[in-house]
């Protein structure tokens, strides 16, 4: 799935986006379709959405009373007070919906269809979307959400200027699904940690800077046997947390 941006007037020819480290040509129109996570840093260089974006006001306390939200869309949605959210719409293969926190101070909840789950975690349990984040939410079948790197572009206070911060979790097994793109042009620092408690499954996680910028590399552990610690890769898909910081 792709996202169709605007240029900037007088903008053509093509853009490298280092997040994907893709690039793209621009159309005779002025529109071009790109990987969702380059959406950001293309909206902060002054492209728009080739259709406006829909716009719905966070809603309720609970799965229940959330705003709905419409598949195969980028809604903007205004309102986020900590409690309030919006639920994703029915799940299936190739269903997603981007979804953008407006508010700049506020956490979203996005919920995921009934009974359904978001990178692993408990059916219904939201996904925290923090203040000024976006985030693209895909399915795999029913029931199952995926939610791709989120980032604010807010600079990271304490650390030298122009830092910024990227964070999200994905399923991993062993160094399958490993390489992590993170939304930042490059990354300088990466802690994650399992998302579920370990088990003679999965006990531990490394995380590295990757080989490409704005990549990092994530593998989960878990010893040989109950007789022998030595750790070896993990044959089961795991949750992984991370956090990531760079430019």
């Amino acid at each position: 799935m792709t996202i169709k941006l605007q240029a900037p007037s007088g903008v053509g020819g093509g853009v490298q986006c280092s997040a994907s480290g893709q690039s793209y040509t621009i159309g005779s129109d002025g529109t071009v379709s790109v990987q969702p996570v380059d959406v950001p840093s293309l909206l902060a260089a002054g492209f728009t959405y080739a259709t406006a974006a829909a716009v719905v006001a966070a809603a309720g306390s609970t799965k229940d009373d959330a705003a709905a939200l419409a598949a195969g869309t980028v809604t903007e949605v205004t309102g986020a007070n900590d409690t309030k959210g919006v639920k994703l719409p029915a799940s299936g293969n190739n269903a997603w919906a981007e979804v953008v926190n407006t508010d700049a101070t506020h956490s979203l909840k996005v919920y995921p269809d009934a009974g359904g789950a978001i990178n692993g975690g408990s059916a219904d349990a939201a996904f925290l979307l923090g203040p000024g984040e976006s985030a693209r939410f895909s399915s795999t079948g029913a029931l199952v959400w995926y939610a791709a790197a989120a980032s604010s572009g807010a600079e990271v206070v304490g650390v030298a200027a122009g830092y910024k911060v990227a964070r999200g979790s994905s399923s991993i097994t062993g160094a399958t699904g490993g390489d992590i793109t993170t939304s930042l042009a490059t990354v300088v620092a990466v802690c994650a940690n399992l998302g579920e408690d370990a088990d003679l499954t999965a006990s531990m996680v490394t995380a590295a800077l990757g080989g490409t910028a704005g990549h990092i590399t994530l593998k989960v552990w878990k010893p040989t046997s109950n007789a022998d610690p030595t750790p070896i890769l993990s044959t089961n898909a795991k949750t992984v947390n991370w956090i990531a910081i760079g430019t």
